[in-house]
């Protein structure tokens, strides 16, 4: 099986990446606020390139970097059409810099957030790559036991792979791409866990996207294993953008963690999964999809 990504139209696509001054701006202002907070007060310590987040990651949130590899069965319109497909990301939020309150435990973290997601279609003999998404961005997030607030500013390209081109050449490619502010908040209620929030695309191509994005859901992580360190955990998460008119699109999985529930410790996990909404990949935002599978992840 050969999965490739054209070297050309990536390389170009990098290079032709403009970044327009308020997003420079607000990155720059962000950092600073953040850094300024916790400084001059004596009970705060830094610590840098620490390990763990005060914001979890979203476990079913289908653009939240982390490494992955599931099966998924696929039906939809157009170009993608109904099909068996392979997904696999690659991605991690790593911390730079933390302080914390000695006394409340209270913490401020900023770090840099990237991910890879790729999309392959199994009924081909080649399992051609259809679509690759590349984030990479900046994370500021305070928190404690109870409450976590994140806030990232990032940048989004997609991909479309050299194989399905070929098979689809009356497919229109879409250089798509776009900078976001998005914020996060998030609750815990003892295993169970409450979040919302909302981004924004600052700047876009195609321009004449729909530019919000409202999100939903809910976790459950267990506390006690159900064997030899295995955890259930559970989660939906929904979305709402203004480019579909507002439409849900519902994503929702149960699995298996294996590792200490809550830790900074790495973790394995198994889980079902299922998505109905418009597809999260590239530019085929506007293609409605179901889709349902299993996957296995490593966290770190």
């Amino acid at each position: 099986m050969q999965y490739r990504i054209s070297e050309h139209s990536l390389i170009t696509s990098i290079r032709n990446v403009q970044i327009p001054r308020n997003v420079v701006f607000i990155t720059w202002i962000t950092i600073f606020s953040v850094m300024m907070i916790p400084s001059a007060h004596s009970s705060w310590e830094k610590t840098y390139f620490y390990v763990g987040e005060n914001f979890k990651s979203l476990l079913a949130a289908p653009r939240e970097p982390q490494f992955f590899g599931g099966y998924q069965h696929l039906q939809a319109q157009g170009p993608l059409d109904s099909f068996n497909a392979a997904l696999v990301g690659l991605g991690e939020n790593f911390g730079l810099i933390r302080w914390r309150d000695r006394e409340t435990q209270n913490s401020w973290e900023i770090g840099v957030t990237t991910g890879l997601v790729s999309l392959f279609k199994l009924n081909q003999k080649s399992s051609d790559l259809i679509n690759s998404d590349f984030l990479v961005g900046l994370t500021t997030s305070y928190g404690n036991s109870e409450v976590a607030y994140r806030t990232r500013l990032y940048h989004q390209s997609s991909h479309l792979g050299d194989e399905f081109l070929l098979q689809n050449k009356d497919l229109k490619r879409i250089n798509y791409s776009y900078e976001a502010l998005d914020f996060t908040g998030s609750r815990n209620w003892g295993p169970w866990r409450t979040y919302a929030g909302g981004s924004y695309i600052l700047h876009s191509k195609p321009t004449d996207i729909g530019k919000a994005t409202a999100q939903i859901g809910s976790e459950y992580r267990g506390f006690r294993p159900l064997w030899r360190g295995a955890y259930l955990k559970a989660a939906f998460n929904t979305e709402f953008t203004q480019e579909n008119d507002w439409a849900t699109n519902l994503s929702a999985l149960l699995g298996i963690e294996f590792g200490k529930s809550r830790s900074n410790t790495r973790r394995f996990g198994l889980q079902l999964e299922v998505y109905d909404g418009y597809s999260p990949w590239g530019q085929f935002y506007n293609v409605r999809v179901r889709s349902y599978g299993s996957s296995m992840y490593i966290r770190f």
